[in-house]
């Protein structure tokens, strides 16, 4: 749904990736591997956020790192976007569309408060539950 406001899939996978875990860092490679997109894009979307200032890089050793500046005038803003539009809503809405006996859901807790953030080291949730809900719905 994003997408729509947000041409590039780049720019909104990004987003996503950097609001939904915002303690976290991400080197490039990390990042291409995760969003699944071409290095050079990650890249140049990476460069029009931070010149905006809602990401900044690190250079550690040999690798850039970023992470999302939550002291950015709209972070909290566009991290309710986020949350709303790409969040694990969306992922179960997407997930669960040609499931006909499933009549009603809930979501509770942090993520209806919209509070949730992502801890894990690897796999985003909303790229795990999908390949648990395609894995079920096989079933």
């Amino acid at each position: 749904m994003l997408e729509a406001i947000i041409k590039s899939q780049t720019r909104v996978k990004l987003l996503t990736l950097f609001l939904l875990s915002p303690e976290r860092e991400y080197y490039v490679r990390e990042i291409v591997r995760m969003t699944d997109d071409n290095i050079n894009a990650v890249r140049r979307e990476l460069a029009n956020l931070e010149s905006f200032g809602l990401i900044s890089g690190q250079k550690k050793g040999n690798q850039q790192y970023y992470s999302v500046n939550q002291d950015f005038f709209l972070y909290e803003d566009l991290q309710k976007i986020v949350l709303k539009t790409e969040g694990v809503a969306q992922t179960l809405k997407k997930g669960l569309a040609d499931l006909e006996h499933i009549r009603c859901m809930f979501i509770y807790g942090s993520f209806a408060k919209g509070t949730a953030r992502w801890t894990s080291s690897s796999t985003r949730p909303s790229k795990r539950l999908s390949l648990k809900l395609k894995e079920s719905h096989r079933h």
